[in-house]
């Protein structure tokens, strides 16, 4: 099947009223993102390879990827690296890939492991450490402006 013909695919499972009818949606909006190529146009596939590493907090590093309204980000954390206790007013779910990240959201502290997550509400304060070294993905709506 060709790119285009997926891609309609992909989009034609979305009902009317916006509910999705497949998780394959999850995967169109994954990959819009705003990464552009050197004459400036939107592309629409990337490889993470090719995004610069950040590392804003020591022991986090991170390739940041961005669409209209969501913020990708996948964390490579050393272990024993902490996160300060913060808060911001995006919305935020978390999935852990690999290793072990003890997260506290408000006063709920738990162990998360590969194929374990956690939804974290706007304004809750909440904190991380790296049990292990660890691969993680964060998504944030709306975009995080401050991590462009």
């Amino acid at each position: 099947m060709g790119q285009i013909t997926a891609l309609t695919k992909i989009k034609n499972n979305v009902k009317h009223d916006g509910f999705v009818k497949s998780p394959i949606l999850a995967f169109y909006e994954f990959v819009k993102h705003d990464v552009r190529n050197r004459r400036g146009k939107l592309m629409t596939f990337l490889n993470l390879k090719e995004i610069p590493t950040r590392e804003p907090v020591p022991g986090f590093k991170v390739r940041f990827i961005h669409s209209d309204n969501m913020t990708f980000a996948h964390w490579k954390i050393v272990k024993g690296a902490s996160l300060p206790e913060h808060e911001h007013p995006h919305e935020q779910v978390t999935h852990v890939l690999e290793g072990e990240f003890e997260l506290t959201v408000g006063n709920e502290t738990r162990i998360l492991t590969p194929e374990m997550g956690a939804i974290i509400p706007s304004n809750v304060p909440h904190t991380g450490r790296a049990i292990t070294d660890c691969r993680i993905i964060d998504v944030f709506y709306p975009v995080r402006e401050d991590y462009r």
